[in-house]
């Protein structure tokens, strides 16, 4: 396992000159290093294949929707996973909805379920109403539509109970008795489980393994479930911890891939039904940098600093402690400062006593783990979303440009 906390800058990024950067695309500006996304796929993929030859990594297309992401899945070899009609569209126009596909959440339109339905796509149905649409959908396709079930258990005491048909209360026997004795054209072929996100503990994959092979087990005998996959889920945590986490240890790919695969492995050998993994945050979280330069001091503090950068376009330092880099410090000195945003909020804040080498102003910070929901979660407020460029083997390119407010008033109508 691997322990870090402030300050710690792990990833060797290939080289840049980040003043240049933000003099040439503005600050603050959103730097994407796909190798890093390939590389994190690849270890997964292949801690996976080493210990069950039938597993399929689905990559979280809400954690990061951006065209310069999602275009670097085929050569990972990683298929979607969508949420929402939104969503759907993203990857059509892309090219990547197939079969392989995985369909998930608690809200899904006729439209959305019918073109899950149409390529063959993997779908985890939520409710009992979607099981019901499914079927309506199913005979109007004249055949059997093929549909998994979410399941909430509560495995642990923290992780989450919202979604799916709940175990303990016995809901996930009688939805699928509902779907033999009264939705004809509804094939029930898989089973998913969500326990939560930036889980640490592999425990809770190995007792999520053990759980999904049982219930597919007593659903199999009684003829309830043709079985031809077992979704894991995500929630697989990265090196940026939660504000208040007194420590911090984040597996390895190979400690998450045993967890999930050893329980499955033992009872159906290195080969049996398809084993699906949702990684979002895992895959591209540290694939991202956000380069933000120091603009103002706040009051007469030397040590309170004003940053272009807010937590509009990174939420997640509401939450998570931030790893911080003076990327254009001049001399050797030191100094622990405050970094605030540029938002007329309170909460707008990057990091607390963080020590850094000595910040002037007009110098660039760092902020690694900025890939995971910054652009799905973020709003435009004060300041407009930034430009992304690419740095890839040392070619840099721009792949998204700073929003402007023609592009704010372009949705109106007049």
């Amino acid at each position: 396992m691997r322990n870090h906390f402030q300050n710690s800058w792990h990833r060797d990024y290939p080289a840049f000159d980040a003043r240049r950067l933000v003099e040439q695309y503005g600050s603050p500006l959103f730097v994407f290093f796909p190798g890093v996304f390939m590389e994190n796929a690849t270890r997964l993929r292949d801690a996976l294949a080493r210990r069950y030859r039938n597993c399929q990594i689905n990559y979280s297309t809400k954690t990061n929707y951006l065209t310069c992401v999602l275009s670097n899945l085929p050569h990972a070899g990683v298929e979607p996973e969508v949420i929402s009609g939104f969503e759907f569209d993203i990857v059509s126009r892309l090219g990547l909805l197939s079969n392989k596909t995985v369909v998930n959440g608690s809200f899904k339109s006729q439209q959305d379920l019918t073109a899950a339905a149409e390529v063959g796509a993997k779908n985890n149905a939520d409710t009992l109403e979607e099981l019901e649409l499914l079927n309506s959908i199913g005979r109007e396709l004249g055949r059997k539509v093929s549909a998994g079930l979410r399941i909430q258990a509560q495995l642990t005491e923290s992780l989450w109970t919202r979604f799916g048909f709940h175990h303990e209360k016995g809901e996930v026997m009688r939805a699928a008795e509902h779907v033999r004795d009264a939705l004809p054209f509804v094939r029930l072929n898989g089973l998913h489980l969500h326990g939560g996100t930036n889980v640490c503990d592999t425990t809770y994959y190995a007792k999520a393994s053990a759980f999904l092979v049982e219930i597919a087990e007593q659903l199999s005998k009684r003829s309830l479930l043709s079985l031809e996959y077992l979704d894991i889920g995500g929630g697989f945590a990265t090196d940026c911890p939660f504000l208040d986490a007194t420590s911090w240890s984040v597996p390895s790919a190979d400690e998450y891939a045993e967890a999930v695969t050893g329980s499955i492995r033992k009872r159906f050998g290195p080969d049996g039904p398809l084993v699906i993994v949702e990684p979002g945050r895992y895959l591209v979280d540290d694939a991202f940098l956000l380069l933000t330069t120091a603009q103002r001091h706040r009051g007469g503090s030397d040590s309170d600093l004003v940053m272009d950068a807010g937590i509009n376009i990174l939420p997640s330092a509401k939450f998570r402690r931030h790893h911080l880099r003076n990327l254009t410090a001049t001399n050797n000195g030191t100094g622990r400062y405050n970094l605030y945003g540029p938002l007329c909020m309170q909460s707008d804040r990057l990091g607390s006593d963080v020590e850094l080498p000595t910040v002037r102003i007009g110098d660039v910070i760092g902020i690694d783990f900025a890939g995971a929901y910054s652009f799905s979660q973020a709003w435009t407020f004060i300041q407009p979303m930034p430009a992304v460029i690419q740095v890839d083997q040392n070619i840099i390119k721009l792949v998204r440009r700073r929003q402007t407010v023609d592009d704010l008033m372009a949705l109106d109508i007049s």
